[in-house]
């Protein structure tokens, strides 16, 4: 049975996850990011090309990528912000879905008050607990629209 999530405290350990994901990518804190991911994560993807891929399977794979793109952003002066809205989230026994927009904005280290680009995402991301706690599974991103330079 699929339930809306009513608990306060499930639907901020399942939103939690998905915005320490987020912000591990901007501080580069890899360990933090892992932590998010399922022993069985399977794939993330996209609807943006990162680095010539549209979709990432398995955790490694899918660090490798954030890494890599982290290097050459870091290269280039280059930092990101995501900025989280609030999220739907169902749960199924040990399993959930939760869907929710968010903001990445992309500036120079020094200029955060003046993003190089602005960009909107929707994010459906997929859990199951896992240890006590909620990890990630897989999820999906879909770009709505950009502001500024692209990339």
């Amino acid at each position: 049975m699929i339930e809306i999530a009513t608990s306060v405290e499930t639907r901020a350990a399942i939103r939690d996850v998905v915005v320490t994901l987020g912000s591990a990518f901007d501080d580069e804190d890899w360990d933090a990011l892992r932590n998010c991911l399922s022993n069985r994560f399977q794939h993330a993807e996209t609807n943006v090309s990162v680095d010539g891929m549209t979709r990432m399977d398995g955790a490694q794979a899918f660090l490798n990528v954030l890494k890599h793109r982290a290097i050459h952003n870091r290269s280039l002066g280059i930092k990101f912000m995501h900025v989280f809205g609030d999220f739907t989230v169902k749960v199924a026994g040990p399993e959930a879905t939760a869907s929710g927009f968010y903001t990445a904005y992309r500036y120079h280290s020094q200029q955060i008050a003046a993003p190089i680009t602005s960009t909107g995402w929707r994010g459906t991301y997929d859990l199951c607990r896992e240890g006590g706690t909620w990890k990630l599974l897989s999820f999906v991103t879909s770009r709505l629209w950009l502001e500024g330079e692209s990339y």
